[in-house]
């Protein structure tokens, strides 16, 4: 239960602190966003990135017990599938994310990151 509580923590703080960002500069984030679309060699570095820290997170940490541990170990098998999808199809997640960056996809990604957040860190640091 404490390496759930400490995943939790550093996986909340992390969404917390993404969400807040997008949500408050959406301008910035896409203009990141569509530059990221232009540099294909960083997009296959943080889908190798991706990809090892899911697999980190399942090595140490497999759990189906309650609430908590399994949303980290979901968030943990997320993690491999996106880097396993990244690497094996760039073009195709690259069309992806251009399509969600029309109209409000940066926004419900900000919402998601951020009530994400709200839950993990509620869970490792006040349960």
């Amino acid at each position: 239960m404490e390496l759930t509580m400490l995943i939790a923590r550093l996986l909340g703080v992390m969404y917390l602190v993404v969400g807040v960002a997008v949500l408050s500069n959406m301008l910035y984030y896409y203009k990141l966003f569509k530059e990221i679309e232009k540099q294909k060699l960083l997009m296959f570095f943080m889908s190798i990135l991706t990809l090892v820290l899911g697999v980190l997170v399942l090595t140490y940490h497999n759990t189906w017990g309650n609430g908590v541990e399994a949303l980290v170990t979901v968030i943990g098998w997320m993690m491999v599938i996106k880097g396993v999808i990244n690497i094996m199809f760039p073009e195709w997640v690259m069309n992806v994310v251009k399509a969600v960056l029309v109209g409000e996809g940066i926004r419900v990604m900000g919402i998601v990151a951020f009530f994400l957040g709200v839950l993990l860190s509620f869970y490792g640091f006040l349960l």
